[in-house]
């Protein structure tokens, strides 16, 4: 069994291996993780509570979103759609295919329907339904078996849980349709493709014939480490989706870009999964009223989240991966269980007014626990020190 000290002298790859769920390996971490129980509204009133804290603030809408939807809506002086026609949504949506390099997009209800309904797309045109995944894929942890009970999709596993894919991935599988691509990877501490890598990622597709498939959930949060515009990053992908209520906060959806005749595939399977609501128009206009001022601050985001990852590991008893985090993004571990560490949280933020993390979750070492922390807005009223010595309350 691994000391405390063997486990702080591990490098990224050796923390990520600990994060596999117990009972699998790296090569079948699958169907093992299935969604955690909601938040209560005990839960929720105390984060809703709280003055700052070191992860997204998700919080649920007492109707304030909803009334600035409004006037931001009348203000403009803009009508809504129906089944996702109208002026407004349609321009939004053109927007979007030209910030992200493509022909076409469209608003989807979730990623999973956008993500999922690319790739059915795509193996439908293809001589194999099978799709390269990721060990940690949302599509194998957090969907039900979609990708195999919907759409008859099937799965291969192309590289380790420890990392990222990259193009000796994709030379070495077998026949696939498709390949789906997380940036960053959200359960390995948010690691990230290099500019290089990617690069190679994209033309090792394309010499196989392989679409490419972002999983963009986050693609948000991936641009100022690459220094490059989204539509520089997304091309070479046959698909990417995005989601508007994680780093840009909106209140719910996603959006796929594509060529236009794959999004126009995309709007009947909108339609087939039961996605074509009779107004998107709520969804589109949080996200689009948001979007402009939060893409500009995700740079700075990223360097406190450096800043802050720094202050933290260097705490004798905290470790931490990526070693490097390329985004706002990155994992702890720490000592502790599910349990207490909860408490602990709790404690600390009716003491403190800070929330130090929203759910912690074992490890493979008996004792130790680890912790996602995504920096945003939420940190803005706290000052580093006073965040960090928050968190250390949990292992002091």
């Amino acid at each position: 069994m691994m000391s405390r000290a063997d486990v702080l002298r591990l490098g990224s790859a050796g923390l990520a291996s600990l994060l596999v769920p117990s009972s699998a390996s790296a090569a079948t971490a699958t169907r093992i993780a299935r969604p955690a129980a909601h938040p209560t509204d005990d839960f929720q009133r105390l984060k809703q509570s709280m003055r700052g804290g070191l992860t997204l603030d998700y919080r649920v809408d007492d109707g304030s979103e909803l009334m600035r939807i409004g006037q931001w809506a009348r203000a403009r002086g803009l009508l809504g759609d129906t089944y996702g026609r109208g002026a407004f949504i349609e321009k939004f949506e053109r927007r979007m295919a030209r910030m992200l390099g493509f022909e076409a997009a469209c608003f989807m209800p979730t990623g999973v329907m956008a993500l999922l309904s690319a790739l059915r797309i795509f193996a439908d045109r293809a001589p194999t339904r099978a799709v390269g995944m990721h060990p940690s894929s949302h599509h194998l942890l957090h969907e039900e078996d979609a990708y195999r009970i919907v759409h008859q999709l099937e799965s291969a596993i192309i590289s380790p849980w420890e990392r990222q894919i990259l193009s000796e991935d994709v030379e070495e599988a077998p026949a696939l349709s498709s390949v789906s691509v997380e940036m960053p990877v959200r359960w390995i501490g948010g690691q990230l493709q290099s500019w290089e890598q990617l690069a190679a990622l994209k033309a090792a597709a394309k010499s196989r014939g392989m679409k490419l498939v972002m999983d963009g959930a986050r693609l948000w949060e991936c641009q100022p480490y690459y220094d490059r515009s989204y539509a520089e990053i997304c091309s070479g992908f046959d698909a990417v989706f995005v989601s508007f209520y994680k780093m840009i906060g909106g209140l719910n959806g996603a959006l796929l870009a594509a060529d236009r005749d794959v999004i126009d595939e995309a709007l009947i399977w909108r339609r087939r999964l039961g996605g074509d609501v009779y107004q998107f128009f709520p969804y589109v206009l949080s996200a689009a009223m948001r979007i402009d001022d939060v893409l500009p601050r995700i740079g700075g985001y990223t360097r406190q989240a450096a800043k802050l990852f720094r202050q933290l590991t260097a705490h004798p008893e905290i470790a931490g991966l990526p070693s490097v985090p390329p985004t706002n993004l990155f994992r702890l571990i720490l000592p502790g269980d599910r349990p207490s560490l909860m408490a602990k949280r709790d404690q600390i933020a009716r003491e403190t007014g800070i929330w130090v993390g929203d759910s912690f979750r074992p490890t493979r070492v008996p004792g130790l626990a680890q912790v996602e922390l995504q920096i945003g807005p939420f940190l803005q009223a706290l000052e580093p020190d006073e965040a960090a010595a928050a968190f250390f309350k949990l292992v002091d």
